[in-house]
């Protein structure tokens, strides 16, 4: 349980560790880049964030994608390149 006055920065700073580790792990699991893609995205750092978006959506076109829109506010294409402004 996070305590109550951290912010979304501070806790998106406590779990990039552990997302950093599950994703070194289960370097297959579109899940765990996803979640790697989205607190990079809380955190600002948008070149991390691209790179594991990239990577969540060439590991799962359908599933992957739908997070990357949904969490990261990315669009992707149909293709599965992600459309950058």
């Amino acid at each position: 349980m996070w305590p109550k006055d951290l912010t979304k920065e501070q806790k998106a700073r406590r779990a990039l560790p552990y997302a950093q580790l599950a994703d070194e792990l289960a370097p297959m699991s579109w899940y765990s880049t996803a979640e790697l893609a989205w607190l990079y995205h809380i955190l600002g750092e948008e070149d991390k964030m691209m790179e594991a978006a990239h990577r969540t959506v060439k590991q799962s076109p359908v599933r992957g994608a739908e997070f990357i829109r949904e969490y990261v506010g990315l669009e992707v294409a149909p293709n599965g390149k992600i459309i950058t402004k």
